[in-house]
């Protein structure tokens, strides 16, 4: 992401290195104020990575301070209704405080939370209100990574008014949970943060109802933001939009951890070598394999399953997803860049975040050979790494139900990485007819 807040940065170190007894109602007013640059969400409070220049407080403390007085000239002007109609918002983000909602975006009455979401990746379940729409992840969340919204990394149940998401990952060997949370608050005292209870276990209130980061459900709402370490994990979980403290800790305490069932990539280590395609690959010992029986002639679309030009890898745990393989000899002349530009256009009525050109396509590489991968939303029912070698090109597809759950994603890399090409040995022999019985 993109972090330009260097203003709201400069304010923020001033304030903790400099006085000690400013109020923090007013410091957060300022802090408020001043954060104007939209942004993707960082977990991360305050939003710090290099020290301050002994220039850069001064500055910003006279802009901090500046902002005050003009902000409570507004405030105790006669009439102002205690800030509402004025163009700033009114809600803070003081550690300990509860937010007030202004009268454009007045949270929302108690919530029926009468469904269950159950994570299959993060390890919890949580009550939500049965309209909402749910949005399950699809990759892990690294230790060093920011689990964004939209990143494919939270569980996000929402409504056109509020989200509520989750993550969690799993601690480093060694770590701590009070490290963990020093490592999360990017160097922030940890010891401001205020306590909650989240499904019966201690967490801290890391984020307490200021305005939320570019990419929110509801512009112009507030966020929160908690943590806690259960059973060698560390959770974190979010809401966004028109919410108030009262809503997010109703949610809290519907959690239930279940540390135990949180996805763990399964091991790799089923060698397969495809008398067809020309490539071997490891695979989950209890997965199955259908073998292609038929070649993947040059020039033709790719089949998806079933199909006997196909390798099928399946769990017979979830048979509804499945992994696939094949390849095909490029045509003469057709270069790598020639075919994708082809396929590209081969499917015009897809999602164009589903079938983006191919320069749009994330890059990798299988065998250290260039790849392009697409898909990988539910709106695709597809996630599909494509790689060239030795004159072919290789398709390698997960495939799940419509609107259903992608293969996790770090199983499909961890899938990809076992790949090594053998163009070599590739069969292009049209299938043998059936025997007459």
């Amino acid at each position: 992401m993109t972090d330009d807040r260097s203003l709201e940065r400069a304010a923020r170190s001033w304030l903790e290195d400099g006085p000690a007894e400013a109020p923090d109602r007013a410091v957060e007013a300022a802090l408020l104020q001043i954060q104007t640059t939209t942004q993707e969400r960082d977990w991360h409070v305050p939003w710090r990575k290099r020290p301050m220049t002994q220039n850069a407080r001064l500055l910003a403390g006279v802009a901090a301070i500046a902002i005050l007085l003009v902000a409570g000239a507004l405030l105790l002007r006669p009439g102002s209704n205690n800030g509402v109609g004025v163009s700033s918002p009114t809600t803070t983000a003081s550690p300990s405080a509860t937010p007030m909602a202004s009268a454009a975006a007045s949270p929302p009455a108690a919530l029926s939370l009468s469904a269950t979401f159950t994570s299959a990746r993060h390890g919890y379940s949580v009550h939500y209100p049965s309209s909402w729409t749910v949005k399950d992840a699809t990759k892990p969340w690294s230790a060093i990574g920011q689990n964004n919204w939209g990143s494919g990394i939270n569980d996000e149940l929402s409504s056109s008014r509020a989200r509520f998401s989750g993550a969690s990952q799993p601690l480093a060997k060694g770590q701590t949970a009070d490290q963990w949370m020093t490592a999360y608050a990017n160097g922030v005292a940890t010891s401001s943060w205020a306590t909650v209870t989240i499904g019966g276990q201690a967490g801290k209130i890391t984020y307490d109802g200021g305005p939320a980061a570019g990419g929110t459900v509801a512009p112009g709402g507030v966020m929160f933001d908690a943590v806690a370490v259960v059973g060698g994990r560390a959770y974190n979980f979010n809401m966004d939009g028109i919410v108030d403290r009262k809503t997010f800790e109703a949610f809290l305490a519907t959690v239930v951890f279940d540390p135990g069932s949180a996805f763990v990539v399964p091991p790799t280590t089923q060698p397969f070598t495809s008398p067809r395609h020309g490539y071997h690959i490891s695979y989950p010992p209890n997965w199955r394999v259908q073998p292609a029986t038929a070649p993947w002639p040059a020039g033709v679309a790719g089949a998806s399953p079933p199909n006997p030009m196909l390798d099928v890898f399946t769990d017979p745990a979830d048979p509804m997803r499945s992994f696939v393989i094949l390849s095909q000899p490029l045509a003469n002349g057709v270069t790598p860049d020639a075919w994708l530009a082809t396929y590209e256009a081969s499917a015009p009525s897809m999602p164009a975040d589903c079938w983006p050109a191919p320069a749009q396509m994330e890059r990798t590489t299988i065998d250290g050979q260039p790849a392009w991968i697409h898909g990988g939303l539910p709106i695709c029912s597809f996630t599909e790494a494509i790689s060239f070698a030795g004159g072919r090109v290789y398709e390698l597809t997960s495939y799940f139900p419509l609107a259903g759950t992608p293969l996790p994603r770090d199983l499909f890399d961890a899938l990809l990485t076992t790949v090594t090409f053998d163009p070599s040995a590739a069969d292009d022999s049209p299938a043998a007819s059936p025997r007459p019985s």
